[in-house]
């Protein structure tokens, strides 16, 4: 019999940890759990000894201006509650270097999402984003890990393996949910403050504005949405020409022409073509995974939806290429030589479009999970790609282009470790194929 594998955390977390409660909470630390499965931050379970409701200090220093000049006065932080006295158990994460996040806005992003989320979902039985108890920044000058404090959310994780063990009634049940979450998102009008697109922040009064996105090298929020994208192609390009990997695409002198080809005379012009410049501003979580919903498996409800790291300001289109790999498939760039295509021609042309030979070529798919999602958006109304159709079918070839310049996987220390050298030239080959079928078939 194998032994249980213990995770090990070092002696200098653990004291952070217990500094962090002590100094900011005036908690004691009764154990630290270190949790598996998170790719963007190190998650902590912190059981902690009960306390007072009194707030710390867990403030934000706001600039005020009167008659008396310029102030500056000591204002609860941003997006928190006061620690309840009789909460004992805690989640306390960290940003993660190795994520390859922006780090001058990740925390405040994922704050300001749930701060905002919790408003969109209110009308649900049962509060599903967890409350925000403190947080601090990445300190910028140092590189110390910012850190956030939430509510402990009861259930269990979700995956494939738990949902196709449920019987029907269950599954059912964790679906309707999971729709019911994602059609309020979908409906969800942002705030006045939230102007234009990109990232969440916070201004000098505490209102959730708008930010740079939380993709490595974003520096602004963007007016429209195709600044939006063209600083994601921008970014790319940059981070191209630095990927050890790609290495710019100069190992192909024919596709790196192509593609600076397109950039300078193709791109914005077919996605103005397709896309109008500032469809309704939503409310995106950007990893709508099973992973990050939890579920009580005595009742069949949906608990919490949490990891809210890729949050944004975007439009209907853009949950389909993140979220419900696992349900209902995001929606890929068009390849008619991979079966898979059969999957995207479901999503965006209706599950009628697809002959039982295409489902048994693409075995790949779950098509009576697939079938069971589409039927449960229909129930609650959600906004399904068939319904942003065409626009949809151009900006998921432009979204999975500006992607495959440069697979955000080769930057990240922890994936390519695990995926090894052949894995890592395996996925640049399909980049590269993709990359080349996309461009001959706009003309380039």
């Amino acid at each position: 019999m194998s032994a249980k594998k213990t995770l090990t955390i070092s002696v200098k977390t653990k004291a952070w940890i217990h500094d962090i409660l002590q100094s900011e909470f005036s908690r004691q630390v009764e154990s630290v759990e270190l949790q598996l499965g998170s790719n963007n931050t190190q998650v902590y379970t912190v059981t902690i000894a009960a306390g007072s409701n009194v707030r710390t200090n867990k403030t934000s220093t706001r600039t005020t201006r009167s008659t008396c000049g310029v102030q500056k006065e000591r204002v609860p932080q941003p997006g928190t509650e006061t620690l309840p006295a009789d909460t004992t158990t805690v989640i306390l994460r960290f940003t993660d270097a190795g994520a390859d996040l922006n780090d001058t806005i990740q925390v405040q992003n994922e704050v300001a999402a749930y701060s905002l989320a919790r408003i969109a979902l209110a009308s649900l039985d049962e509060p599903v984003t967890p409350r925000i108890y403190g947080w601090r920044s990445v300190n910028l000058d140092t590189k110390v890990s910012g850190w956030i404090l939430q509510e402990h959310m009861h259930g269990v994780g979700l995956n494939d393996e738990v949902l196709k063990k449920l019987d029907r009634a269950a599954k059912h049940s964790v679906l309707t949910d999971i729709t019911r979450i994602f059609h309020l998102l979908q409906q969800y009008k942002l705030p006045v403050s939230v102007v234009g697109y990109g990232g969440f922040n916070f201004d000098d009064d505490g209102q959730v504005t708008t930010g740079p996105t939380t993709i490595h090298g974003a520096t602004k929020a963007c007016a429209t949405y195709h600044e939006l994208y063209y600083q994601y192609l921008q970014t790319q390009i940059q981070r191209m020409d630095m990927c050890d990997v790609v290495q710019g695409w100069q190992d192909t002198p024919d596709l790196r022409a192509r593609i600076d080809a397109f950039v300078e005379r193709g791109f914005q012009p077919l996605l103005g073509r397709f896309i109008e410049a500032n469809p309704r501003p939503v409310l995106v979580h950007g990893d709508m995974n099973l992973q990050n919903f939890l579920y009580d498996p005595q009742t069949s409800r949906i608990t919490a939806l949490v990891d809210w790291s890729f949050s944004h300001v975007a439009s209907l289109y853009d949950e389909y290429f993140y979220s419900f790999p696992e349900l209902f498939h995001i929606v890929t760039p068009e390849d008619p030589t991979s079966p898979s295509n059969a999957i995207r021609r479901a999503l965006l042309h209706g599950l009628v479009s697809v002959s039982d030979e295409d489902k048994a070529g693409a075995p790949m798919a779950d098509w009576t999970l697939i079938e069971q999602t589409n039927a449960a958006f229909v129930v609650e109304s959600v906004i399904r790609p068939v319904d942003l159709m065409p626009g949809i079918d151009t900006l998921s070839d432009l979204y999975w282009f500006i992607q495959n310049l440069s697979p955000g996987m080769f930057y990240m220390s922890r994936v390519r470790a695990k995926m090894g050298p052949q894995r890592i030239q395996a996925v640049k080959r399909n980049a590269k194929d993709s990359l080349e079928q996309t461009l001959k078939r706009w003309g380039y």
